[in-house]
């Protein structure tokens, strides 16, 4: 690693659980299982690799009260999107590409049509963000401007249609006008950022190393013109920031809740469980060695 890309990892503090699912041991045994008669991984070392940054762990992490049998599915299809991630980071073609994967005919299964259409529609704008990054790459230009990445990073993290997945998880669907209004909308917003920008704070060595610009880190240090110590305090700030923000959408869906009991309870189950996505994701990050940190 080039000594321009080192930098301690600042504190962070997230106000979310981190809840590991009582069944992450079978239900990684599970995904194991189904990447070797799948064929998931072109050679053992891919596989190996990949179980070595506890990847087969991560659905445990994100959906620690799912059902065992939901969990196991999940843990599948995020062992492939693990995949998909780092053929996109090295350029590699994409021999089993998530989108094709006969695991959505199982997650669609149960799920109304309507939800099964925005789960692809946002499979499909997160495709179209691979191949915009790939292009960023290829250029080798300048990171882009902050209000670009912004959005633009939501839609690239996978957290859009992993968030259409929370429903899949815990076996309900959102009501139409919710998912309409602009509450809905803060919400997600809000705990994407705090993801994506956990996971640009973490991977930020290893991807400034070869000149990704599609970072965070990468973002704030060319166009505010800082070192990348000074990014990363900033990066971690706005984390912090974004999450207290959560808070305060999350508390005002209480009256939102109550507007008919449909939604009873449904919005705030919704909103909690997207806050242990964000602090599993941040133990996942810490304890997988993906993207290694010295911490503050």
């Amino acid at each position: 690693m080039n000594s321009g890309v080192q930098f301690v990892l600042p504190p962070l503090v997230l106000p979310f659980s981190q809840q590991l699912h009582s069944e992450a041991a079978e239900a990684a045994a599970h995904a194991r299982a189904w990447a070797a008669r799948t064929g998931l991984y072109a050679t053992p070392q891919v596989a190996d690799r990949a179980y070595r940054q506890l990847c087969d762990r991560f659905a445990a992490w994100v959906y620690p009260t799912a059902p065992r049998s939901r969990l196991d599915t999940l843990a599948c299809l995020d062992l492939m999107m693990f995949l998909d991630d780092d053929h996109a980071d090295e350029g590699a073609a994409r021999l089993r590409p998530l989108t094709a994967s006969p695991l959505l005919e199982v997650i669609e299964e149960p799920m109304s049509p309507v939800w099964c259409s925005r789960f692809r529609a946002h499979l499909a704008e997160w495709e179209q963000a691979n191949v915009q990054a790939g292009f960023r790459r290829a250029r080798s230009g300048p990171p882009p401007v902050l209000g670009e990445y912004v959005p633009w990073r939501r839609v690239s993290s996978t957290l859009i249609w992993h968030f259409d997945l929370v429903e899949y998880a815990h076996g309900f669907e959102l009501p139409d006008d919710f998912l309409a209004g602009t509450l809905h909308h803060d919400v997600v917003d809000c705990a994407a950022d705090v993801i994506a920008w956990t996971n640009d704070l973490f991977s930020a060595p290893k991807e400034l190393s070869r000149g990704e610009p599609n970072n965070l880190l990468a973002v704030l240090a060319h166009h505010h013109r800082i070192s990348l110590q000074h990014a990363a305090q900033d990066t971690a700030d706005r984390i912090t920031g974004r999450a207290r923000q959560f808070l305060e959408f999350r508390a005002a869906l209480v009256p939102a809740a109550h507007q008919g009991p449909t939604a009873e309870g449904l919005l705030l189950e919704w909103a909690d469980h997207l806050g242990l996505w964000a602090g599993g994701n941040l133990a996942f990050c810490r304890e997988s060695g993906r993207y290694p940190l010295r911490c503050a």
